[in-house]
């Protein structure tokens, strides 16, 4: 992270802080959520020209050791860009939808039709929806959101529409092609789904296998073993 691009992002932070801070609107909600949560974590809806100025690059660069890992779910406000594929200490690598090895798990939000969404590059590069039967209802302009299936992309994200159905040459399958919800020529900042409880924090120890009911510690005394013993 060079610290002249964390500076000018960490201006940037601001600048968006003191035009919410002029919204009467986003006022109105922090006071109704503080009223409702109190001093609780929770309470907070935005950041602090504070806590703002005690963030530094080393910080940064903790957070994204220990959250940037590999295939999580890289998204926007519009829908699903994809999933990080690697990282270093300083970048990630994201497939995005447009790269034939990001599947996703993906389902009609209208009919609830499961499939898996992968691009096709060729003379029309496509998204195409497949393992939907030709039985199945789906219709243009319906929209396809990730499933949840597979562990990787959170349930519910918008993923594209529907834009064209046709029917396989052997006629047992429809061929849906999908236009993406995010305009990838004009993208520019995107966001990485962290599951709740998920980094590199403490973990718990395995637990011992606990010893049966019937098992007698050698050291036990006789009393005790024929306690155990007696029906």
């Amino acid at each position: 992270f060079p610290l002249e691009e964390f500076a000018r992002y960490q201006q940037r932070a601001r600048a968006n802080l003191a035009q919410q801070r002029a919204n009467p609107g986003f006022l109105a909600a922090e006071m109704f959520t503080r009223a409702i949560y109190g001093s609780h974590p929770g309470s907070r809806i935005a950041p602090t020209l504070a806590s703002l100025d005690r963030t530094t690059r080393d910080n940064l660069a903790e957070f994204h050791l220990a959250h940037y890992l590999p295939d999580r779910a890289v998204i926007t406000p519009d829908g699903l860009v994809g999933r990080v594929d690697r990282t270093t200490p300083h970048e990630a690598r994201v497939l995005t939808l447009l790269h034939r090895d990001c599947e996703v798990a993906v389902r009609v939000g209208r009919s609830r039709v499961d499939g898996v969404l992968q691009w096709e590059f060729g003379e029309r590069p496509l998204l195409n929806l497949l393992y939907v039967s030709s039985q199945e209802d789906v219709k243009k302009g319906d929209l396809v959101l990730t499933s949840g299936l597979g562990g990787i992309f959170p349930e519910g994200v918008r993923v594209g529409i529907v834009s064209r159905i046709g029917i396989a040459e052997n006629g047992l399958m429809k061929e849906v092609q999908v236009k993406p919800s995010v305009n990838f020529r004009s993208l520019e900042e995107v966001l990485v789904f962290i599951p709740g409880g998920s980094g590199r924090g403490p973990r718990m120890h395995a637990l011992e296998s606990a010893a049966p009911d019937s098992a007698i510690p050698e050291s036990a005394p006789a009393d005790s073993a024929r306690a155990k013993a007696a029906p």
